[in-house]
């Protein structure tokens, strides 16, 4: 009986570690994502991994309850499959996602906000 591969291209979700910084720091790059301060923020980053291989982030800076959402990306080849809707999911304020930890089972950003800051934004297209 062939064996199921299904697992195997199932996409994983965990926070970050300091032996995934290299991936993200050239995943970021190679996107024109800024790459500073990364190091100091890799824990509270989420990665998005297929098959072991990073193929997406989104970093979140934590200051007290509000987290500061920077760094969402999913590298070319995998965009268009749901993997940044689902890293944008693991980290909203109300997210029931469960992220596995390397240190921990699971751990929640338990944030009471999310925010963005952008470049550039049209203040006229914002509508509550």
């Amino acid at each position: 009986m062939p064996e199921d591969s299904s697992k195997d291209s199932e996409l994983v979700l965990e926070l970050g570690c300091s032996s995934d910084l290299g991936a993200v720091a050239s995943l970021l790059g190679a996107n024109e994502l800024p790459t500073a301060d990364v190091e100091q923020h890799l824990e509270t980053f989420v990665l998005a991994k297929l098959h072991g291989d990073l193929v997406g982030v989104v970093g979140v800076e934590i200051y007290g309850e509000v987290g500061l959402l920077r760094s969402l990306c999913v590298g070319e080849s995998h965009r268009g499959k749901g993997m940044g809707r689902a890293l944008l999911v693991a980290v909203r304020p109300d997210a029931s996602v469960a992220v596995p930890h390397h240190h921990a089972p699971v751990c929640r950003l338990d944030l009471g906000r999310l925010s963005l800051l952008v470049r550039s934004a049209c203040l006229s297209s914002v509508r509550r």
